[in-house]
């Protein structure tokens, strides 16, 4: 679920993987069972209403980014993380990233890593194999910073229907 909101001076987004309605069919699968097992195993019982209560809390939360007055400022979906403010002059590309493309960027992250402090190239067997994932059909937007350094992701991970273009247009119209 991607929502774009773009104003004269700013640029709002919102975006979550899960679906509200998928959260609460997946509570109600748990609500279920723990339900059932309330009399015979309470500690079970109660386990799986604890669950259930922490999926809908925290699995609907959304990354919200917003792009105005030369800054851009992400807050991630992760509960007790900190918000991410920048200057968006030091980005120079919106792209869409997948998750094969952030496992694959993170590999050669390690592996520079291991370079620096070994001295040496990481061995082949400790390497990670470039093998297909469950999951690499999600994508998000990312800021490509000018230099060297890590990307900003501004989206959370997305299903290929959500139409990521329209947003990737918008930010770099806003970084030209």
């Amino acid at each position: 679920m991607l929502r774009l909101e773009e104003s004269v001076g700013a640029l709002h987004v919102t975006s979550r993987l899960a679906r509200p309605r998928a959260l609460a069919v997946l509570a109600a699968v748990l609500l279920a069972p723990a339900w059932a097992a309330r009399a015979a195993l309470p500690l079970l019982a109660g386990a799986l209403a604890a669950a259930a209560a922490l999926l809908v809390v925290l699995g609907g939360r959304a990354v919200r980014a917003r792009v105005a007055g030369g800054l851009v400022s992400v807050r991630p979906a992760a509960p007790f993380a900190a918000a991410v403010t920048r200057p968006l002059a030091g980005y120079g590309a919106a792209e869409v990233e997948t998750v094969a493309d952030a496992r694959r960027r993170r590999a050669e992250a390690l592996a520079r890593g291991y370079a620096a402090r070994a001295g040496a190239e990481l061995p082949s067997w400790l390497a990670p194999r470039s093998t297909p994932g469950t999951h690499d059909h999600l994508r998000r937007i990312v800021l490509r910073p000018v230099g060297a350094g890590e990307p900003l992701a501004v989206t959370a991970w997305l299903p290929p229907e959500d139409d990521l273009e329209p947003l990737r247009r918008a930010l770099s119209d806003r970084l030209a």
